[in-house]
């Protein structure tokens, strides 16, 4: 009987870790997908200024373009 207990309580533990381990990595995929939404943000930001300060004369062209392929990586 105590070695049926020290089984049972062995493979409770391990699917206490087992399930512990898979909470925390989707808590950390939650973190990585909110960031990415940020970036995406960020960066299409980033390229909307980029072509209002060419469209002033602030920027060039080749500025601009690069802002945009750096929108478009993020996404």
């Amino acid at each position: 009987a105590d070695l049926q207990q020290i089984r049972a309580e062995r493979s409770r533990r391990g699917l206490e870790d087992s399930l512990y381990e898979a909470h925390q990595r989707v808590e950390a995929g939650i973190t990585k997908c909110a960031s990415a939404r940020a970036q995406v943000k960020a960066a299409d930001r980033a390229a909307e200024l980029a072509l209002a300060r060419y469209q002033s004369g602030a920027l060039t062209q080749l500025e601009v373009t690069q802002s945009q392929k750096e929108a478009f990586q993020a996404q």
